[in-house]
């Protein structure tokens, strides 16, 4: 979480205190759902949490879980309501988040909408040996998470 200053200057935080805006499509005790104002296709939502994190990195693992409740459920309803064939769920962590203030995404998708491949080139690893050695170099960053956060991933 970050600075009190940080959510006192924060649009979305001031939007929770305004949860009355037309716009907004769900509220409780943790999140705050509402149409994107920018959105990619009509039905585009922000899922967020109701206190201030800056982003994923600084979001506590409890809340993330709630989120991702209410990212299935809100994911569930745009398909629907909007008639969409899918969804895209996408967050941004620094790069390309234009508001300092975790949100989700949830943009209804048809095919043939236009967004194939529209944010990210694809690209082959050179041989087996980089995807192992970019596997690895993974696996061991995530072991370190692993230990600082004190989470227990289940057994396989």
């Amino acid at each position: 979480m970050t600075s009190g200053r940080d959510a006192y200057d924060c649009v979305f935080c001031a939007k929770v205190k305004n949860k009355d805006e037309a716009d907004v499509i769900f509220l409780d005790d943790v999140s705050m759902v509402f149409l994107d104002n920018h959105p990619l296709f009509f039905g585009h939502s922000l899922v967020i949490p109701k206190e201030h994190f800056r982003n994923m990195f600084d979001v506590s693992y409890d809340t993330l879980c709630e989120l991702s409740k209410r990212v299935k459920l809100v994911s569930l309803a745009v398909k629907s309501a909007m008639h969409s064939d899918g969804v895209l769920v996408i967050t941004n962590t620094e790069i390309s988040q234009s508001i300092p203030h975790m949100h989700i995404h949830v943009i209804p998708r048809k095919r043939g909408d236009g967004l194939r491949g529209f944010m990210w080139p694809r690209h082959r690893y050179e041989s087996v040996g980089h995807m192992v050695k970019t596997r690895n170099l993974i696996k061991e960053a995530l072991g370190n998470a692993i230990k600082e956060s004190g989470f227990s991933p289940a057994s396989q």
